[in-house]
């Protein structure tokens, strides 16, 4: 899976100083999130849980990170449904997935 910034092009409106404005972001952001979401998943603290991975469900699909978006939007789902025996289970599952994607995605070429 790689990133396809075309959907966030078009929302944009062409503009790739916007663009690349949101990635920084994403870069920035998503790291802080994923560990936010250790802490709630471990504090059991499951409307907080639920807007975090709102939030990263709707910067998923910005990103053209549709397998992403729709784990957490399924996540989601079954947070709000408080359906929760699964969670503990689809989260390490989606952390394994998503940081092999983010090494490779972001990895330093300087660090090769």
């Amino acid at each position: 899976m790689t990133l396809d910034l075309s959907f966030l092009k078009k929302l944009m409106g062409g503009d790739e100083k916007l663009v690349n404005s949101f990635v920084t972001i994403f870069r920035n952001q998503t790291p802080k999130q994923l560990a936010e979401i250790k802490t709630l998943l471990a504090n059991e603290a499951w409307e907080d849980l639920s807007n975090t991975v709102h939030s990263l469900k709707t910067q998923f699909g910005y990103m053209g990170l549709d397998d992403f978006s729709d784990q957490m939007k399924h996540i989601e789902t079954l947070i709000d449904n408080g359906e929760l025996t699964d969670i503990h289970r689809l989260l390490a599952d989606f952390e394994t997935r998503f940081t092999a994607f983010w090494s490779k995605e972001f990895s330093d070429p300087k660090a090769s």
